[in-house]
């Protein structure tokens, strides 16, 4: 199981980027939150298998314009988060 958080700059707010996040990490039964910053950024923080954190990633960029995203991943135990919760 796996921790990745990404900061997303592009397109990503006032299009229905975090539900359509949302409804894809449930089909994936990927846990975490996503949430508008400030800045007009998106954080997201997922736990799941390596390769469903992959799957959506793919998903994001293929449905919304993506300027730039950071990413860092780590190796966890379990999963902190029951569903992937739209926070703000």
């Amino acid at each position: 199981m796996w921790r990745s958080e990404f900061y997303f700059q592009g397109q990503v707010q006032q299009v229905g980027f975090r539900m359509a996040i949302k409804e894809q990490a449930s089909e994936q039964g990927i846990v975490g939150e996503v949430k508008n910053l400030a800045d007009g950024r998106v954080y997201l923080l997922v736990e799941a298998e390596k390769e469903k954190i992959e799957i959506l990633l793919h998903f994001i960029k293929k449905n919304f314009r993506i300027d730039n995203y950071q990413r860092t991943d780590r190796p966890i135990q379990t999963a902190q988060y029951h569903d992937l919760a739209i926070t703000f």
